[in-house]
């Protein structure tokens, strides 16, 4: 979130003499240089190009939010294959220590798959149930859909939602979900957050084009 909110002042933070505020300034001091000359070509002409270079000004301002969007799909996406990876190095891990249990403690397999727990806890926030077994059952934190059951993994999958403007989070297919911690639930909330920074500072923007 931070780092959104700092790309996002970068977009608004006018440079000195430049930016949405300098040529806002410019128009307006044109528009009156020419309540007082209406009819003089040059002053005509500095508020036309003023008027121009607003318009390519809040242009460039929106593709810039944009790209701040299209980047936390990236993220997200990036982080849904990080999860996934470890959904299933989990599982794996579930399968050989209950194997290796029936002989041994396999103190190493344990190990490795804390690491992968931690991890994962990291990017969506999990609950841990262990089992006598040895293996563990971990579920999405405050939602109870499972991500891994024993040998089964069930992946998540990150869609663009066209008609919503959002990405959509599904898990083990079809299941909706939405992570109540971690990277990805902070990620998710920047990106398709109605009022959040993003959608908020481009309602702003066009509001502000459209008047």
């Amino acid at each position: 979130q931070e780092g959104v909110l700092q790309r996002l002042q970068a977009v608004f933070n006018d440079p000195t003499g430049e930016g949405l505020s300098a040529v806002m300034d410019q128009l307006f001091q044109g528009f009156q240089q020419l309540s007082v000359s209406p009819t003089d070509p040059a002053v005509r002409f500095t508020v036309a190009d003023a008027g121009a270079r607003v318009g390519q000004t809040m242009q460039l301002m929106r593709g810039r939010l944009d790209q701040i969007k299209a980047d936390l799909t990236t993220e997200i996406r990036q982080r849904v294959s990080e999860a996934n990876q470890l959904i299933s190095q989990i599982a794996a891990l579930n399968g050989q220590i209950v194997t290796e249990r029936a002989t041994s403690s396999p103190n190493d397999l344990f190990d490795q798959r804390d690491t992968l727990v931690t991890r994962l806890a990291q990017i969506a926030g999990v609950s841990q149930t262990d089992r006598n077994d040895g293996s563990v059952q971990l579920a999405l934190t405050g939602t109870g859909v499972l991500l891994v059951d024993g040998v089964s993994a069930f992946s998540l999958a990150a869609t663009v939602n066209g008609g919503t403007d959002s990405v959509d989070l599904t898990a083990g297919g079809s299941l909706a979900v939405l992570p109540k911690s971690g990277q990805l639930s902070a990620l998710l909330e920047a990106r398709n957050l109605g009022n959040g920074a993003i959608k908020q500072a481009a309602t702003d923007l066009d509001t502000l084009a459209a008047s």
